[in-house]
């Protein structure tokens, strides 16, 4: 798409309603000497964690980067130590007794309903006794864990048999998992989500929720689109207790806001109009633009937005 102005277009805070479409595109190019996705992650998980703890009723405590030591005792055996896994945010209670959930659940209208057992790795764990190891004697094993998926979670990426192997016996433990995607230019490494841009009813963006606590034991899905606010959900904890409607999208925004995104996109341009040229530079490859990567769809998406976005400029007093 042709520049929409000549002279370049910085907004300090996120004009899209949800998920920046030219920061993603930015944070998912290849870079030799900085990871852009790395450094908002870790903004975006504190965020998330302010958010959560401002909501959740009174006995229970959101912490992020906790180490999670889980052992696995098989009969017979010596008991094995997975390697530690970092959640992104996991929420405590100072006693735990677990009920079958029987009410809502976390997710209203989900797009899809995944059965466990199609969403699983193919590990061996029906025997398999769940320990966890704590400094903190009052806080016991996690309720809720909060994933946002990164690169090395993803098919092909470093990670994605120890977090699939994780996940797996962190659910046998209990704990309800929940896993925001919003990197839509590699498929989700949980089986049944279909594939964007390629596949029907996929989503650039994604929640899943697993409450192995529901019977039957289901992942609920819910996708959504570029320019669209994130889909509130339920965090469901112990009991009825549970915190209703909680929405991502002012966490995403507060982690926008915190460092200078604005100087690396001009909205007057193409997400990432550099991508083929530093690909080539760096890596000698010739790879299609970074637009190309989103549906026909929310490419009309993407240029209805900096359409508002030079006119908001063009006009201070219309609202991008």
């Amino acid at each position: 798409m042709a520049r929409l102005s000549e002279k370049p277009i910085y907004l300090k805070q996120n004009p899209y309603r949800g998920p920046n479409a030219h920061l993603l595109s930015l944070q998912q190019t290849p870079r030799p000497n900085v990871s852009l996705w790395h450094s908002f992650h870790n903004q975006l998980i504190v965020f998330m964690t302010q958010a959560i703890t401002k909501v959740l009723p009174q006995g229970y405590v959101a912490i992020n980067d906790q180490s999670l030591q889980i052992q696995a005792r098989l009969p017979n055996r010596n008991i094995e130590t997975l390697p530690p896994r970092y959640p992104d945010v996991a929420v405590y209670a100072r006693t735990v007794t677990r009920t079958h959930q029987t009410g809502e659940s976390a997710i209203l209208n989900p797009d899809l309903f995944i059965p466990y057992e199609a969403a699983a790795p193919n590990f061996e764990l029906d025997a398999v006794v769940i320990y966890q190891a704590t400094d903190n004697e009052e806080l016991r094993m996690p309720i809720v864990r909060i994933e946002l998926l990164s690169p090395s979670n993803k098919p092909n990426g470093g990670d994605v048999n120890g977090y699939l192997r994780a996940r797996d016996v962190s659910l046998a433990s209990g704990t309800i998992l929940y896993e925001l995607d919003i990197l839509h230019e590699s498929a989700s490494p949980l089986r049944g989500i279909p594939v964007y841009p390629d596949q029907s009813e996929s989503h650039p963006y994604t929640i899943a929720v697993t409450d192995p606590g529901r019977f039957p034991i289901e992942m609920l899905v819910k996708g959504f689109n570029v320019d669209e606010r994130f889909p509130p959900f339920d965090i469901v904890l112990l009991g009825t207790d549970r915190v209703h409607n909680f929405d991502l999208t002012d966490a995403y925004n507060n982690a926008f806001g915190a460092s200078d995104w604005a100087a690396l996109i001009d909205y007057a341009d193409d997400p990432d109009p550099r991508r083929a040229l530093v690909m080539k530079q760096k890596f000698n490859r010739s790879v299609p633009p970074a637009l190309a990567a989103y549906s026909p769809v929310d490419q009309a998406r993407i240029a209805e937005r900096m359409r508002a976005i030079v006119a908001s400029v063009e006009n201070p007093t219309a609202a991008p």
